[in-house]
């Protein structure tokens, strides 16, 4: 029996579909801790949710393609760096719920995976290269835990799930705050 090979067709959703999707459903993500020889690429977003925060490269992870390669592809697309995965480290999963100047629940698969080549060119939803050697007190709290969960800068990894709820009071009211130190 042959094998058959079927080749996935990505689509983009119109937007006001998608703003419907987004208002009624959790929305499946991929994420990268990107290694570098530098340091952890982190790029500031362009758009919310966080907007103007040092975030992960990621997006939406498309039907029909393996969330190790739909990773590999965004990184790829938003950095211009060719990447593989991890073996040492396992994905982590952050499940983030974003109320604070868009309203979106998205459940992220976070790989951590090392540049193997390409030049860091940002492109899509991230702009201004950071590149960070330890957990720094200013990244977002998403991020810091994130980070320490993957170990990525020593330690031991540790499994779990990581939440960030702004649907919190006491979450949205530190995140409105981080807004309005960052826009001063």
């Amino acid at each position: 029996m042959a094998l058959k090979i079927i080749k996935h067709e990505t689509r983009l959703i119109p937007g006001e579909l998608y703003k419907k999707i987004k208002e009624s459903t959790v929305i499946t993500c991929v994420d990268a801790i990107v290694i570098t020889d530098k340091g952890v690429l982190l790029g500031r977003r362009k758009n919310p949710p966080v907007q103007g925060e040092c975030w992960f490269c990621g997006g939406r992870q498309p039907r029909g393609v393996p969330a190790t390669q739909a990773v590999i592809d965004i990184v790829r697309k938003e950095t211009g760096l060719l990447v593989a995965i991890e073996g040492s480290y396992f994905p982590l999963v952050g499940d983030t719920i974003f109320t604070v100047g868009e309203n979106r629940h998205s459940l992220n698969t976070t790989f951590v995976v090392t540049a193997v080549g390409g030049r860091a060119e940002l492109n899509g939803d991230l702009e201004e290269i950071r590149l960070v050697k330890s957990i720094e007190p200013d990244l977002h709290p998403y991020i810091k835990e994130m980070l320490s969960k993957s170990a990525v800068f020593g330690n031991r990894q540790i499994p779990g799930v990581v939440r960030y709820d702004e649907s919190d009071a006491q979450v949205a009211l530190a995140q409105m705050s981080r807004q309005a130190r960052r826009n001063s």
